[in-house]
């Protein structure tokens, strides 16, 4: 295959994305198709180049969203962000299935959507350089709600003592050791080391049709009696018990400005 088609030429622009044809052909086509055109040139090696590039852009991004953040909490973000389930999912917000190249009947597995993802980045690094690399990036970090380790909440959510308190907090969290890891675990431990009752959850609803249903949980704590007396708490919804106590404690975490790695 040596010219684009016109579904890819189409894709491209609606993407703005900065590649030429040569490099997008490679880009696109899978190992399974030599079983079509065995001269074809798959994307591995553009693979290999995008890996480096997404590691470079997430630690950019980490390394500006919090100056306060470690090394080490760094490297575990950039580790929760770049793993395959991740980049599969900028795979389906690119609707890559429709432009990638490959054997007939194939579908790709969650490891392959992620292969292609870096495939893609590694071509556009190749022929147009990082920063064409980086305006892709920061459209799907829009597309995604700009969400992965960064508050969603505002400042007026919070409650005024904490809001003050913030940058005493994030230096009480260094002191105690506490290394980033999912809501629940790392608001557990919180309490733990601060000697405080654990974290209570409380369902709220259920709602919706049994193949599709809605929970709304509520998680509370008490944390710094010093500084907030009352409990803190805030609310998740989830299509499973699960899922709504991840996102309740999430915006919990945000609210007292205690750093997690998102679900």
């Amino acid at each position: 295959m040596d010219e684009i088609s016109s579904a890819q030429k189409q894709w491209i622009d609606e993407w703005e994305i900065e590649i030429d044809p040569p490099h997008f052909l490679i880009a696109a086509t899978h190992p399974s198709y030599h079983a079509i055109d065995p001269t074809a040139t798959d994307y591995e090696r553009f693979e290999f180049v995008g890996d480096a590039c997404l590691d470079l852009l997430v630690a950019e991004f980490l390394y500006n969203s919090d100056m306060a953040m470690t090394e080490g909490e760094m490297t575990r973000r950039r580790t929760k962000m770049v793993k395959n389930d991740q980049l599969a999912q900028l795979f389906d917000i690119l609707q890559l299935q429709q432009v990638i190249i490959t054997a007939p009947n194939y579908h790709p597995s969650i490891k392959d959507k992620a292969n292609f993802v870096e495939a893609l980045f590694g071509g556009i690094f190749l022929a147009n350089g990082y920063e064409s690399c980086k305006k892709l990036w920061n459209k799907l970090k829009y597309r995604m709600g700009n969400k992965q380790n960064v508050p969603s909440l505002s400042e007026d959510e919070i409650h005024p003592k904490i809001r003050n308190e913030k940058e005493h907090l994030k230096k009480l969290y260094r002191q105690l050791g506490l290394i980033p890891k999912d809501p629940i675990t790392i608001l557990q431990e919180l309490s733990l080391k601060n000697k405080n009752p654990l974290p209570k959850y409380k369902l709220l609803q259920r709602r919706g049709p049994d193949h599709h249903p809605l929970f709304a949980y509520q998680v509370s704590i008490s944390p710094f009696q010093n500084i907030v007396k009352e409990e803190i708490s805030a609310i998740g919804t989830g299509s499973s018990k699960q899922k709504a106590k991840f996102d309740a404690a999430a915006k919990l975490c945000e609210k007292i400005y205690l750093p997690f790695i998102p679900v």
